[in-house]
């Protein structure tokens, strides 16, 4: 290949330009031709193959009367002098010329282009550019417009679509495609507000809206109906305030997280509410349900409360120990020497200023009861963590945040509306628990010698503690850390949960206070499923399922 004056390598030594006009300036160099020297001709290819150019369009050859002639250029972005020589009237783009080596048309398309004239228009620059109609392109868009037409009237049911009798207009496919196409739209825009709501917290909504101080009356008010049912027992009329309402959505949402114990015939009652507002979701609230260890959370309240002072600096460190094992590691050995220590007679009376029927504390150590019983033992729960003056009180609250085992926690932090929990004990956790409180439960009735019993169920207490840390310890190798998304920020879960895969009894219960963008919801789910991992992650599914529509109570 020839090299040109601008490929010229680095490397290559600088020849002395010929005498002459050069091609690169324009000037001439060196000594003059003389009349004995042939012209030098620059040879043009374009020119040469196609001289009717120069013939056709004479007036190209003079330079524009806009421009001086050393800034004249072809307009295709060179400005160098050496394109004085490579000027628009040797470009190749016309239209109204056969190119060489183009495909010779025989249709009537190719032979009307060569009659159409192409236009020119002369550009305020000194260039010039060129416009020409392109029949097929025209026909091409015809055919375009055409087939929209067709597909409109087809879609609308309307000229050669049009059904022999107007009411067949609805089985026509264009018609039903129509329809699914709005009922699709309808259904995927709801789902779109969902995700929007669900990135918008819902805590400044309901903080706008009137605060009511939720009693244990209305708790007891509260429907028992099994279906799914939202509720306000606060005012439901005034400016910007309303009666709350499940959408289409939300109830979609709820049947899918409740299928599991639907088609495995378990007892499941649930509700959350606002303890700012009283709004909430609730369903089958009366269901009978054995709480497990769910229960030890309201009984250590009762001894923190009514037992113990209210300076946790006048506590003994052993009895704050005790009950922390209870609280934290559901541990059932101090849970039994708590009971021993103080007794059923002030757990009565607790239970009675909860608006709970006293009985239950003769249902044995861990008794069956009612998603509305649990509520109101926590809404007293509640109240008494709120004693600001009472440092007890306080501590008992992080001792709560504090819980190994928390399937609401798992359900706010740690899953997707359909993912795992992040916590799963050992296979045999269940029936360990089972023994454990079978164990305890024939203790108190033999009421049997203290220390044999206290050896009979210690043994039993550190082997499930020991299955417990052992599975903790698993998890956190495995790196199951909990993420938050899009339930909301500053999630804290006070709880205490009750799990058991018995021979009589079985049971995924968990109950407490959920503080999400630094507002508190009571929330309890009993269950009477089987403890494993799939109804681990059929609770934590219930659990974010109600937590993702809370934004149906504004």
């Amino acid at each position: 290949m020839t090299r040109s004056d601008y490929s010229r390598s680095d490397d290559a030594h600088r020849r002395r330009p010929p005498a002459g006009l050069t091609l690169s300036t324009g000037r001439f160099e060196g000594r003059s031709r003389s009349s004995s020297q042939p012209r030098r001709t620059r040879h043009n290819p374009l020119r040469d193959q196609e001289p009717y150019r120069s013939e056709r369009r004479p007036e190209r050859d003079r330079p524009s009367r806009h421009a001086p002639a050393s800034t004249r250029h072809s307009g295709r972005g060179r400005s160098s002098q050496r394109d004085i020589y490579v000027d628009d009237r040797y470009d190749t783009s016309y239209d109204d010329a056969p190119r060489g080596g183009a495909r010779v048309g025989s249709s009537l398309a190719d032979s009307l282009i060569t009659l159409v004239p192409s236009f020119r228009k002369a550009s305020g620059h000194g260039g010039s550019f060129h416009r020409g109609f392109d029949l097929r392109t025209m026909g091409l868009g015809l055919v375009a417009i055409a087939l929209a037409v067709v597909l409109v009237m087809a879609v609308a049911h309307v000229g050669p679509f049009a059904p022999a009798h107007i009411e067949d207009r609805s089985t026509h496919v264009g018609a039903l495609g129509a329809a699914a196409a709005v009922g699709n739209g309808g259904y995927i825009a709801q789902g779109v507000a969902t995700q929007i709501s669900l990135a918008r917290p819902v805590e400044p909504d309901l903080a706008a809206l009137p605060a009511h101080d939720v009693t244990r009356e209305d708790i007891s008010s509260l429907s028992g109906q099994e279906t799914p049912f939202v509720f306000s027992l606060g005012p439901t009329e005034g400016e910007n305030v309303g009666a709350p309402v499940l959408s289409d959505q939300s109830l979609v949402q709820l049947s899918n997280a409740l299928a599991y114990y639907e088609t495995n015939d378990y007892n499941v009652g649930y509700l959350l509410m606002d303890l700012g507002t009283g709004r909430g979701i609730a369903g089958n609230l009366d269901e009978t349900i054995y709480g497990a260890s769910s229960f030890k959370g309201p009984f250590c309240t009762y001894v923190a409360e009514k037992e113990l002072s209210s300076n946790i600096d006048k506590v003994k460190s052993s009895r704050r120990e005790q009950i922390e094992n209870i609280i934290i590691w559901s541990d059932n050995k101090s849970y039994s020497k708590l009971r021993r220590t103080f007794g059923t007679d002030g757990m009565e009376d607790w239970l009675a200023e909860a608006g709970v029927n006293t009985s239950l504390v003769d249902d044995t150590s861990f008794p069956h009861y009612t998603a509305r019983q649990s509520a109101l033992m926590w809404l007293k729960i509640y109240a008494f963590l709120n004693e600001t003056d009472n440092s007890t009180a306080q501590w008992l609250s992080d001792t709560f945040g504090k819980t190994e085992v928390s399937f609401l926690r798992n359900g706010a932090l740690g899953t997707t509306s359909a993912g795992s929990t992040d916590y799963l004990p050992s296979e045999d956790s269940g029936e360990q628990e089972a023994a454990e409180e079978q164990a305890i439960d024939e203790g108190d009735e033999l009421q049997a010698d203290g220390d044999q019993q206290e050896d009979g169920t210690g043994e039993a207490a550190d082997d499930g503690m020991e299955a417990v840390a052992a599975a903790i310890a698993e998890d956190a190798a495995e790196g199951h850390d909990a993420t938050v998304t899009s339930i909301g920020t500053n999630i804290t879960v006070r709880n205490k949960a009750g799990w058991i895969n018995g021979k009589e009894d079985d049971a995924v219960c968990d109950s407490g206070i959920v503080t999400i963008n630094d507002r508190d919801y009571l929330m309890v789910i009993m269950t009477g499923a089987p403890d494993s991992a799939e109804g681990e992650r059929a609770f934590a599914h219930l659990a974010r399922t109600l937590l993702e529509i809370r934004g149906d109570l504004v």
